[in-house]
């Protein structure tokens, strides 16, 4: 004797969740244009190397020259700021519309990656 299957609700108990891009932020907050973006993305640089008492901070180059000797690998200074553009990109891919930080960085490792060929 066959005898009908029905689909059990496991999780009926569990609340629901609804998810929301940083539901903390203001939509003006959210919205920002390429030179606002541009301009934090200046202003985070220069706030680095207050923070650290510099004239710059510029600390990829010994980032790359210690992981290279670690792993045996070649990477350029350049291709460490790119790496770090593209861990951005993953973060901001995480939810609609991504945090605007990620934009922010996104901008300053792109300008920092030029820098570090110029």
């Amino acid at each position: 004797m066959d005898l009908p299957i029905r689909p059990r609700r496991c999780n009926k108990h569990l609340p629901r969740i609804r998810l929301a891009a940083h539901t903390s932020r203001s939509d003006a907050q959210l919205r920002q244009s390429a030179p606002d973006i541009l301009r934090q993305a200046a202003q985070t640089i220069d706030d680095r190397a207050a923070e650290r008492d510099q004239e710059q901070e510029r600390s990829m180059g010994r980032a790359v020259a210690a992981f290279n000797a670690l792993t045996g690998h070649q990477m350029s200074e350049r291709d460490g700021w790119l790496f770090m553009a593209t861990l951005k990109i993953a973060r901001a891919t995480n939810t609609p519309t991504g945090n605007p930080d990620d934009y922010i960085d996104l901008a300053a490792y792109g300008a920092l990656a030029g820098e570090s060929v110029a």
